[in-house]
């Protein structure tokens, strides 16, 4: 009974550690860096402090018009975060940090991002679809 026992947990963290490695990563929006422009991103980690649970850092930025300011012409940049762990059910992935709510669905080799657009500054939302980053 007990080598039947172990077995069986054995088997239960292989199935969740291979489901949790297919959202494991770095994941960009699809709009090229450049020196003015930073991309949205996700960077996602198995959980060190939650068995089954993926830990996601996200940084979302809204690019306005260019101000003066004393002088120099400076952009206006609004920003926005997650920061928070969440257990994947299927393809599907819901982050809470606070407020701010992020919904993730992992389709193949992307993931569609919605947040309840209470993540951080004006207009900085993770909305979109995003792409795994190659090394």
């Amino acid at each position: 009974m007990t080598t039947l026992l172990f077995a069986l947990m054995f088997l239960a963290e292989a199935s969740s550690s291979g489901r949790l490695a297919r959202w494991v990563g770095t994941w960009t929006w699809n709009q090229p860096a450049t020196r003015d422009f930073k991309p949205e991103r996700f960077v996602i980690w198995k959980s060190r402090t939650r068995p089954g649970a993926l830990h996601v850092l996200g940084n979302a930025y809204w690019y306005g018009p260019m101000v003066k300011y004393n002088g120099k012409l400076l952009r206006d940049v609004h920003f926005g975060g997650v920061d928070a762990d969440g257990v994947p059910a299927g393809d599907r992935l819901v982050l809470r940090d606070g407020g701010c709510e992020v919904t993730l669905t992992l389709d193949g080799e992307e993931i569609h991002a919605a947040d309840n657009n209470k993540c951080g500054g004006a207009n900085a939302r993770f909305s979109g679809t995003f792409v795994r980053h190659k090394s």
